[in-house]
């Protein structure tokens, strides 16, 4: 669909020279991917702006929407995990004790480095390789 010459070309577009919104990446969180350990019965969907809590209790994201994913059969969230003060990410990927409260209940929740299956809907291998945290 996209010519060969243009593919890897950053191309003028309205907007290209905006700010970044407030709360983006450069601002005072980072886009995430959680996996919600849900009962059977909230398998399907968590509610969005559902609080993601540290082991402290402290709020260190929340999620924006969900759903239960065809091929691995867990629910994914999307959300935001916020930065601190010094800019660092107040949770990372392979952080224990982080939950997840919605509808009543506390699932855990695991922060993923990368979605949970490749391109082309192939169920990630478990040996892959973490992407490092940037931040």
């Amino acid at each position: 669909f996209i010519p060969d010459a243009r593919k890897h070309k950053v191309l003028p577009f309205l907007g290209k020279d905006a700010p970044a919104p407030l709360g983006s990446e450069q601002g005072g969180r980072l886009a995430a991917i959680f996996d919600v350990a849900t009962d059977e019965a909230h398998a399907w969907s968590v509610l969005g702006d559902s609080p993601i809590r540290d082991a402290t209790g402290r709020v260190v994201g929340f999620t924006t929407t969900s759903a239960r994913g065809a091929i691995t059969g867990r629910t994914i969230a999307l959300g935001y995990v916020k930065r601190g003060e010094s800019g660092a990410p107040l949770a990372l990927a392979g952080d224990g004790g982080l939950t997840l409260e919605s509808l009543g209940q506390i699932w855990p929740v695991e922060l993923l480095s990368r979605p949970p299956v490749e391109v082309g809907g192939k169920p990630r291998p478990a040996e892959a390789e973490p992407i490092a945290a940037s931040g």
